[in-house]
């Protein structure tokens, strides 16, 4: 009778005695299934750069400052105001009686107008990249996260179905009285929480689903496939704090904003200085009358300029515009050192925390091991035993898990930093069609025009 306790014992436990089931081949999504969007690193990127609507918003911004563009230049035209006279009422006749030729072009303030436009559109370009760089890191983040997050519910589904194989097992063995009605009931809670821990990750990975699908501008018929993707270890893990940020300063798309924006700001304070220079114009006014006819004479040259107390106030404005941008831009170096600093500084941590749960799911498999088959054969162990045995592996897993999760966050904010990797396909010159009046303003590939590279005048 005891040799066939121990066999049942023995039938028992064989199906978890390591806290997991043989590995799966991963599924595979079918190759012409149009409803099926894969998802890796290059799809994301792709997708992203059409579909995205912040990056289409922000492409909407560097086209309304290509018309802003147009618009400065078009103001330094010349235009011809003419004047007329009605010689009859019975049977109205007008004569030409003045002309004037505006001649903005001789302005200071429109040809700084200018220059600030081409700045502004250069500052809104790097915008724009700035908002790919970051759009894409926080999708591929929210991919991985996705990710782990699978391979944990697919963990804690094998956790689950071996605490059912528990409690089975366990009642089987209550009613040939082996064991007592508090461990039949502990059994039976811990499978319960293990399949409640399950069902918690199903809703995450439903709402992280639907964030992914929104982001990459899917429709809801579409459905995820969700390719296996690993991040490799990067060299700058092992930099010092100091060069990774000088690195990524000079990389930063911000700074380049920053920079634009500035030099955009000093050309608006000129602007203002020379405004009070609001007119400039040739006229001449028509000799001659009635049917006999007119005549014109040379012309007169006139310019109109506007001084008050508000130009002061103006100019005053737009260097404390310019201070703040600057300000800014330091500001920003500060975090770029901070978000370096704290990067560095993680990765040994992370690394840690990752050799170390390997380390505990190891030793506690191993204990595992060693726990049931003294319970097997009756030394001492208790189902207690084995059911904390058993959840001490559980818990190494999810921090290994975890780890790896974080790690591969790390990595990608660090890519990110140094615009490397993935974040170099990303140029910034991969515009969407945004609206359906700028078809006909697209380079061959289908792409909006609006990557001109401007450079403004030294």
């Amino acid at each position: 009778m005891k040799n066939f306790i121990f066999l049942i014992l023995f039938y028992t436990f064989s199906t978890f005695a390591n806290g997991s089931r043989p590995p799966q081949n991963p599924p595979q999504a079918p190759d012409n299934d149009r409803s099926v969007f894969k998802v890796n690193p290059d799809t994301l990127r792709l997708q992203l750069m059409d579909e995205n609507m912040d990056i289409i918003h922000a492409a909407h911004r560097v086209a309304t400052a290509k018309s802003q563009l147009n618009l400065a230049r078009s103001n330094l035209f010349p235009s011809i105001n003419l004047g007329t006279v009605l010689l009859s009422a019975g049977q109205p006749t007008f004569m030409l009686s003045s002309i004037e030729v505006l001649a903005p072009f001789l302005l200071p303030s429109k040809w700084f107008e200018l220059r600030k436009a081409k700045f502004q559109i250069k500052a809104d370009q790097s915008a724009y990249h700035v908002i790919q760089l970051s759009v894409y890191a926080n999708v591929w983040s929210l991919y991985q996260t996705l990710l782990n997050d699978q391979k944990l519910l697919n963990q804690l589904l094998i956790d689950a179905e071996d605490w059912r194989l528990i409690e089975e097992k366990t009642a089987e063995r209550f009613e040939w009285g082996l064991v007592t009605q508090q461990e039949m009931i502990l059994a039976k809670s811990q499978r319960a929480l293990a399949f409640l821990r399950a069902e918690k990750v199903k809703g995450l990975l439903v709402e992280e689903k639907a964030q992914l699908k929104n982001a990459l501008g899917l429709g809801i018929g579409r459905s995820l496939f969700i390719e296996e993707s690993s991040i490799p270890t990067q060299t700058e893990e092992n930099w010092s704090t100091e060069k990774l940020r000088d690195a990524s300063l000079e990389k930063s798309p911000e700074i380049a904003q920053l920079y634009f924006l500035e030099q955009a700001g000093i050309t608006d304070r000129w602007s203002r200085i020379f405004g009070f220079i609001v007119g400039a114009s040739a006229s001449q006014s028509a000799s001659g009358s009635g049917s006999v006819g007119t005549a014109f004479d040379g012309f007169t040259g006139r310019g109109v300029a506007n001084f008050g107390l508000a130009q002061f106030p103006v100019i005053s404005l737009a260097s404390r515009n310019i201070e703040s941008i600057q300000l800014r831009r330091k500001e920003l170096g500060r975090e770029i050192g901070k978000l370096s600093e704290v990067l560095l500084g993680h990765f040994p941590i992370l690394h840690s925390r990752l050799a170390l749960a390997n380390e505990a799911e190891t030793a506690l498999r191993e204990n595992f091991d060693r726990i049931l088959e003294n319970y097997q054969l009756g030394l001492g162990a208790t189902l207690n035993d084995v059911l904390r045995a058993r959840i001490g592996i559980q818990e190494a897993t999810v921090e290994r898990i975890r780890a790896t999760t974080d790690l591969n966050l790390g990595r990608i904010s660090l890519m990110r930093l140094l615009r490397k990797a993935e974040f170099s396909k990303v140029d910034g010159c991969h515009y969407p069609v945004i609206s359906e009046r700028q078809r006909g303003a697209k380079t061959p590939d289908g792409r909006l025009k609006i990557c001109t590279k401007i450079q403004p005048e030294s």
